[in-house]
């Protein structure tokens, strides 16, 4: 299963696999295995036929970055995929919120001291000494202090408990606070010529859509860089 094929200045989950990187594991992949479609696949399973030998490439949330990198490499090898789209980003040149958030906390050189953000009624503060960030609660001195993974992972699980309006609104506050604009075209947006159909065929991969709404799961793979 793949997320992403790019090479990211920031890459908290880590699950972007540089391209170089992916078309070395596809070529590797299809000499070793035969790669089926995820259908096809899915099909043998439940008619109680295991098969040998065989694999099925997927990618989660339908990056644009899939048919910019993936796709080129996926037909030349002739290599079979299903693409898992996030419906809710179709059609929107933004971000996915999670990307968002991890520029606002990752590009700026230096953070301000202090932030604040309410969220549903309630006031969330940490202090930062610029590059390094703590806790405040209230008036009380800043704690420890964390890194900016840390403020990025206690954000994020703020975030992803919200109603996406809600959300919007709190990355407002959070771009204003850093001092890094919207993009007008994101790099980290969905597959944007991509449309929402299911299932269909187009050449050597299948695509698929799954009707949700933008969220993220919170577990994350290793590296495949390495």
């Amino acid at each position: 299963m793949y997320h992403r094929v790019a090479r990211l200045a920031h890459d908290p989950w880590q699950l972007a696999v540089w391209p170089e990187r992916f078309a070395e594991q596809i070529e590797a992949l299809t000499h070793l295995r035969r790669v089926v479609p995820l259908r096809w696949l899915a099909a043998q399973l439940a008619q109680g036929h295991v098969a040998k030998n065989v694999a099925a490439v997927t990618f989660d949330d339908g990056y644009a970055d899939i048919l910019v990198h993936a796709k080129p490499v996926l037909e030349r090898q002739g290599c079979p995929a299903t693409i898992f789209l996030a419906t809710g980003a179709i059609g929107k040149s933004s971000a996915f919120w999670w990307d968002d958030l991890s520029r606002i906390i990752f590009e700026p050189p230096l953070l301000p001291r202090d932030l604040e953000v309410e969220i549903g009624g309630r006031v969330y503060r940490w202090r930062t000494d610029r590059q390094r960030t703590g806790p405040a609660d209230g008036g009380a001195e800043a704690g420890p202090a964390l890194s900016r993974q840390r403020l990025h992972d206690e954000i994020w699980q703020l975030l992803r408990q919200l109603e996406p309006q809600v959300r919007s609104e709190v990355l407002v506050q959070l771009r204003s606070w850093a001092g890094v604009e919207m993009e007008a075209e994101s790099a980290h947006r969905a597959a944007l010529s991509i449309s929402a159909r299911t299932p269909s065929r187009t050449r050597s991969y299948s695509c698929w859509t799954r009707r949700t709404s933008v969220s993220k799961s919170s577990t994350a793979v290793p590296s495949a860089n390495s």
